[in-house]
């Protein structure tokens, strides 16, 4: 086996796990905290599909915390980001439940520290009748808007963490 073809059965061993855990995901009872990104955990990133073309995504032990968070840093939102569930791009071509992480939480809680850069999230909610709705926050957006399946939403952070 060549270093190729490991690097290809990795990814197929780490999509299945992902798999896994979305399924069990589908299957309990859900009640209190499920954390995604749990970022003092062995793999924090293990639900994820990233990309840091011109940036970079790594694990730091935070001053303000005194403990281990997730780090995104980029000189352009674009070229770094993470997506939760890994591949759920291809496959939301496919099905609204193949990418879904089936959270059924009735609250987001989102722990984010102020880097003084600009800052983009964008959070997929399927409804009660499964239509997809898309909340997207960022820094740079001044204005609400809100359309039938898209909230367009100012982020304001304070300094430190929010």
């Amino acid at each position: 086996m060549n270093a190729e073809e490991s690097c290809e059965s990795d990814d197929e061993a780490e999509q299945e796990s992902v798999s896994l855990l979305l399924y069990m995901l589908e299957q309990v009872y859900q009640s209190g905290f499920i954390s995604l990104l749990y970022s003092v955990g062995p793999r924090p990133l293990q639900l994820c599909e990233k990309r840091e073309d011109r940036g970079s995504i790594r694990r730091v032990l935070d001053e303000d915390v005194q403990s281990s968070v997730v780090e995104l840093l980029a000189g352009n939102l674009a070229h770094t980001w993470l997506r939760i569930p890994f591949g759920a791009h291809e496959q939301q071509q496919e099905s609204l439940l193949a990418s879904a992480l089936h959270i059924r939480l009735r609250h987001l809680i989102l722990a984010l520290k102020n880097l003084d850069q600009h800052v983009s999230l964008e959070v997929h909610v399927a409804d009660d009748r499964s239509i997809r709705r898309r909340f997207c926050f960022s820094t740079f957006q001044k204005s609400s808007a809100v359309h039938s399946q898209l909230a367009l939403l100012p982020l304001q952070l304070d300094s430190g963490w929010n």
